[in-house]
């Protein structure tokens, strides 16, 4: 996945640096630190990032939901929370 962070210039100059002396890329290199960090903080084990479980013990779609389609489904969620009111087909953008 790509993405953009802010990271000090200093330290940014230091982990090329230190790609470069291991023959590495400094993806490489921030990806190893970070799944360092964050095991040493306990939330990655070996096998990979450890999830915590969340449960839902809900009954499922009410039967006003049972047909709608997805972008229906969540028209009716955002209804009045500032997204378009359910029913509301004036053109926008939509995406999901």
């Amino acid at each position: 996945m790509k993405t953009t962070i802010e990271i000090n210039d200093d330290l940014l100059a230091d982990a090329k640096a230190f790609a470069i002396a291991h023959r590495t890329s400094l993806r490489r290199v921030l990806e190893d630190a970070l799944v360092l960090l964050v095991r040493q903080k306990g939330g990655i084990t070996k096998g990979g990032i450890k999830l915590r479980k969340h449960p839902f013990h809900g009954k499922g779609l009410t039967p006003q939901a049972q047909n709608m389609s997805q972008r229906e489904i969540r028209e009716l969620a955002y209804a009045g929370r500032g997204g378009k009111e359910a029913g509301d087909d004036r053109a926008g953008d939509d995406r999901a």
